[in-house]
């Protein structure tokens, strides 16, 4: 009877990680790395169009650092789609990456930012008419702060959410099942030792006479 109690929890059990969700947070993260590659790929494209008449005048190097965004972009987007299929082999390296990426974004910004500031305030000698360019380069600044933020948030949520996607692969078949704890072990080994216990129990109680000694 015990023994039946016990295979329906691990039915149950079974059960309920057969049908484990996936988790949202993950998810999310996803969709904001997807967001920033595709993005990313599209500006670095747009530079490149607009500074291809430049490239017979020393525009070598400005190729190489676009080549370089667009590589970083394709990367994003590339663990961003694994992450919403659920074939990320794991969150903790993309989400460390997103936050080192989130945080070099918010530099940059912001020091895009305060350049922008100066030059549309006239100062540090900026030229006549520098107006205009200083507040494109706020601009910029503002929206490179943005891409930062989503990125260490995308990163924030990847490293919250990394036991639970570890879970949901396992559940899946997708990857190795978490090791067990003491704990789990001890209630996977309960019928085991019930059913020992009670031989124990047996063994130990008096034994009937049988009516022949008796006589």
């Amino acid at each position: 009877m015990a023994t039946d109690e016990y295979d329906d929890d691990d039915r149950r059990a079974r059960r309920s990680r057969s049908e484990a969700e996936f988790p949202t947070g993950a998810k999310i993260a996803g969709i904001i790395w997807i967001a920033f590659g595709a993005l990313g790929i599209l500006t670095n494209l747009a530079n490149i169009a607009m500074s291809a008449g430049q490239a017979g005048g020393g525009g070598g190097p400005q190729f190489a650092g676009v080549g370089c965004g667009i590589l970083i972009a394709a990367a994003f987007l590339f663990v961003g789609i694994q992450t919403v299929k659920g074939t990320a082999p794991s969150m903790m390296g993309n989400g460390i990456g997103s936050i080192i990426f989130g945080v070099l974004q918010l530099t940059c910004g912001g020091l895009i930012m305060a350049g922008g500031g100066i030059m549309a305030a006239g100062g540090a000698g900026a030229p006549q008419g520098a107006g205009a360019l200083g507040g494109v380069a706020m601009a910029i600044g503002g929206i490179t702060i943005l891409f930062g933020l989503a990125l260490i948030t995308a990163g924030t949520l990847a490293l919250m959410n990394k036991s639970a996607y570890d879970d949901w692969r396992a559940a899946q078949g997708l990857g190795k099942r978490p090791r067990r704890t003491s704990e789990e072990r001890d209630y996977d080994d309960r019928p085991r030792r019930r059913a020992r216990d009670e031989e124990d129990d047996e063994d130990d109680r008096p034994r009937r006479r049988h009516r022949d000694d008796e006589d």
